[in-house]
């Protein structure tokens, strides 16, 4: 997959990687089809062109069991995505922001469709939240008004002199 756009949701086929003695298993590992939304533009010059950042779309079948049992909601790392929002889901399901990962684009195998800006506005969030760049956010948020307001009244003086 040569061009996508951030939000975009693909079908995806991530090969299972192959484990040695040297290589331990991690607790989990993501592979196999996937409906997976693009975190990223194909153009984005930061990133290496090879990849694209994503996150899953899951049921997250274990996470409601768990919580059911824990008696409490299911954790914050998902997103709710509904049917009659994105018609392409066969039932409830979520996008499993704590899941971020860097696939070879080759694994998008096709479009699907796009998430709206408010619902990945939302998913954005999430992913700050999860990865701890909450007080990071806040300071450059307020670092730049503060910039700006100071641009404000420097050009506001310059007009009155």
């Amino acid at each position: 997959m040569r061009y996508f756009e951030r939000g975009f949701v693909f079908q995806g086929f991530i090969p299972k990687p192959e484990l040695t003695d040297q290589t331990p298993p991690p607790s989990f590992i993501l592979h196999g089809e996937h409906k997976l939304i693009v975190l990223h533009d194909s153009d984005a010059v930061e990133l290496d062109r090879r990849l694209a950042l994503v996150v899953p779309i899951t049921s997250a079948t274990a996470e409601r069991k768990r919580a059911f049992k824990e008696g409490r909601p299911i954790l914050e790392s998902y997103v709710p995505l509904s049917p009659e929002d994105y018609p392409f889901l066969q039932h409830e399901s979520y996008v499993s922001t704590a899941q971020i990962c860097p696939i070879n684009r080759k694994w998008l195998v096709s479009y699907i469709d796009k998430i709206q800006p408010a619902k990945m506005e939302e998913i954005d969030l999430h992913v700050i939240r999860n990865i701890g760049l909450m007080n990071t956010v806040v300071k450059l948020a307020e670092r730049l008004y503060r910039d700006q307001l100071f641009k404000a009244d420097a050009e506001t003086a310059a007009d009155h002199e």
